[in-house]
C-alpha cells in the first residue's frame, strides 16, 4: 500500500504550502493584470477604432469565448502534463497574444488576438486549481482557494491603477506590448519556483491519462458540478458587465476623469478581493462549511447594489458613489473563491483540472454574453439605468433559484 503524502494526511508543512500558494498567487494576478487589464484600455480602443458600446463589449467577449473553447482540452492537459509546465505555456501563450494585439492594425484583429488569449488565460484557473490540491488538505483549502482568487481581482485592480496613466504617457499600444514582455518574464520566474509535492503529481498525473474520454464523460455527467457552472455562469454575466463597463460610466455619466475613473474601477475589484475572503470565511463560520448560502445572500446584496447603482446617474454625485462601488465589487466580483472550491471537489483529485475546465467552460458563457448584450441596452437606451436594473433583476432570480437548486451534498 502506498503511504499517503503529507497532503493527504493533512500534515503538510506550512512554509511549503504557503510557499506554494504565494507562487500560484503571483502567477494568478500577473496574468489577471495582463489579460483582463486590456478591458481598462477600453477608452483608447474606443477613440483609436471609432466603437460603439456593444463593440466594446465584445472585447470581453472575446477573452471568454477563448476560455469556452480551451478551458476542457487546457484542464486535461493540467492533469496530464502537470502543474508547472503549464504554468508557463499559460503566461507565455498570454504574452505573445497581447504582443500581436499591440501589433494590430484593425479592430477584428484584436478581437482575435483576445480569443488567442483567452485560450492561454484559461488554463491558468485550472493551474492554480490542481496546485491547491496538491499543496492543501480538504480541512485548509478553502481559504487557500479564497486567497488565490484575490490574485485575479487584485490584478485587474492594479491594471486599473496602472495601465490609463501609462496609456496616457506613452500609448496604448505600448503599455500592451510592456505588459506582454513583463507577464512572460514574470510567469517563467513563477514556473522555477513552483515545485510539486514528492510522489504527488507522478501518480495524478499517471492517472490523468489513462482514459481521457472515459473521464471527460465523468466529469460531464455530473450534475452537480452542472448545476454549480450555470450559477458561475449567471454571475460571469454580471460581473464582467460591470467590470467592462464601469470605468466608462463613470467618465460618460458621472463625470469622472479617466485617471480618476481607473481608479475608481480599481476600488471595485480590491472590494472584490475582499468579497472573496469574506464570503470564504462567512461561508465557513457562518453557514457552518456550506457554499451555497453564502452564494445566496451575495447574489441578494449584489443586487441591491446594482439597483442603488443604476440611481446614481447624473453628475456631481461627488464620493456619494464610493460605498456602492465597494458593495457592488465586494458581491458581483466576490463569488469567484465559492465557485472554484464547488467546481473543484465535485470532481476526483486526479480530474480536478478538468472538472474546473468544464465548469469555466459554462462559466465564460455568460462572461462572453454579458457585456455586448450590456453595451447594446446602453446604446439602445442612450443610459446606463435600464441595463443597471437588467443585472439586479438577473441576480434577484438567482437569489431564488439557489433556495431550490442543489449545488452541493450538505
Amino acid at each position: 500500500m502506498t503511504k499517503p503524502t503529507e497532503v493527504q494526511s493533512g500534515r503538510l508543512p506550512a512554509a511549503g504550502a504557503w510557499g506554494m500558494l504565494a507562487v500560484l498567487v503571483v502567477a494568478q494576478l500577473a496574468i489577471a493584470f495582463a489579460a483582463r487589464g486590456v478591458v481598462v484600455l477600453a477608452p483608447f480602443l474606443q477613440s483609436e477604432f471609432q466603437l460603439a458600446k456593444a463593440q466594446i463589449g465584445m472585447l470581453s467577449s472575446s477573452l471568454f469565448v477563448g476560455q469556452m473553447v480551451g478551458a476542457i482540452p487546457a484542464g486535461a492537459q493540467v492533469d496530464r502534463l502537470g502543474v508547472r509546465r503549464m504554468l508557463l505555456l499559460s503566461t507565455a501563450g498570454v504574452g505573445v497574444c497581447l504582443l500581436i494585439m499591440a501589433l494590430s492594425p484593425t479592430w477584428t484583429l484584436v478581437l482575435l488576438g483576445m480569443t488567442l488569449a483567452g485560450i492561454a488565460y484559461t488554463a491558468m484557473h485550472s493551474v492554480t486549481n490542481k496546485g491547491l490540491l496538491e499543496w492543501f488538505s480538504r480541512e485548509r483549502r478553502g481559504l487557500a482557494v479564497g486567497i488565490k482568487q484575490t490574485g485575479i481581482t487584485n490584478g485587474a485592480a492594479i491594471a486599473a491603477l496602472v495601465l490609463p496613466a501609462l496609456a496616457l504617457a506613452m500609448s496604448w499600444r505600448s503599455a500592451m506590448a510592456l505588459t506582454a514582455v513583463g507577464l512572460v518574464l514574470l510567469g517563467a520566474v513563477c514556473a522555477i519556483a513552483y515545485r510539486t509535492p514528492k510522489g504527488r503529481g507522478t501518480q495524478q498525473q499517471s492517472a490523468a491519462s489513462e482514459g481521457g474520454a472515459a473521464s471527460l464523460r465523468q466529469v460531464m455527467g455530473n450534475t452537480r458540478l452542472r448545476a454549480v457552472s450555470l450559477t458561475a455562469l449567471i454571475l460571469g454575466l454580471v460581473q464582467f458587465s460591470v467590470y467592462t463597463y464601469l470605468i466608462l460610466y463613470l467618465g460618460d455619466e458621472l463625470g469622472y476623469p479617466l485617471v480618476a475613473a481607473g481608479a475608481m474601477l480599481s476600488l471595485s475589484e480590491i472590494s472584490g478581493s475582499g468579497g472573496k475572503l469574506g464570503w470564504g470565511w462567512a461561508s465557513d463560520r457562518i453557514f457552518g462549511g456550506r457554499r451555497q448560502p453564502a452564494l445566496r445572500a451575495l447574489a441578494g446584496f449584489g443586487a441591491l447594489g446594482l439597483f442603488l447603482l443604476s440611481l446614481a446617474g447624473g453628475r456631481g454625485v461627488g464620493c456619494a458613489v464610493f460605498p456602492l462601488l465597494v458593495l457592488v465589487g465586494a458581491t458581483t466580483g466576490g463569488y469567484n473563491g465559492l465557485w472554484m472550491n464547488l467546481a473543484s471537489e465535485s470532481a476526483p483529485p486526479h480530474l480536478a483540472g478538468m472538472a474546473t475546465g468544464l465548469s469555466i467552460t459554462l462559466g465564460s458563457l455568460g462572461s462572453a454574453l454579458g457585456p455586448p448584450l450590456f453595451g447594446l441596452v446602453v446604446d439602445l437606451t442612450g443610459s446606463y439605468a435600464l441595463a443597471w436594473q437588467i443585472l439586479a433583476g438577473v441576480l434577484v432570480g438567482l437569489w431564488l433559484a439557489l433556495r431550490y437548486v442543489r449545488l452541493e451534498n450538505q
